[in-house]
């Protein structure tokens, strides 16, 4: 979050967010449990993806809010790896 945070202009008007989520290596997905091929025909990579496409851009404090509350659901979960990606107008 405290990259984020740093990262985003304040004056920036955001039109869309991008999220990967994943579990921290060698812990259960949330989602999906504990997934592996036993047949050792394949690797697995389990990774979930959020996009928001905004109506109407919003500010860097919206913004901050939103992934708050998400961020906030998320730990609920258990542990997870975020990485986001910003698109809008700096």
């Amino acid at each position: 979050m405290a990259e984020l945070r740093s990262k985003v202009k304040n004056e920036s008007r955001i039109k869309e967010v991008i999220f990967t989520v994943r579990p921290v290596e060698d812990t259960v997905d949330p989602l999906f449990g504990k997934v592996r091929d036993d047949t050792g025909l394949a690797q697995v990579h389990v990774e979930h993806r959020l996009t928001w496409q905004f109506l109407q851009t919003i500010t860097k404090e919206v913004l901050l809010n939103l992934i708050t509350h998400l961020f906030e659901i998320l730990k609920e979960k258990g542990e997870v790896i975020i990485e986001a990606i910003v698109s809008g107008e700096a």
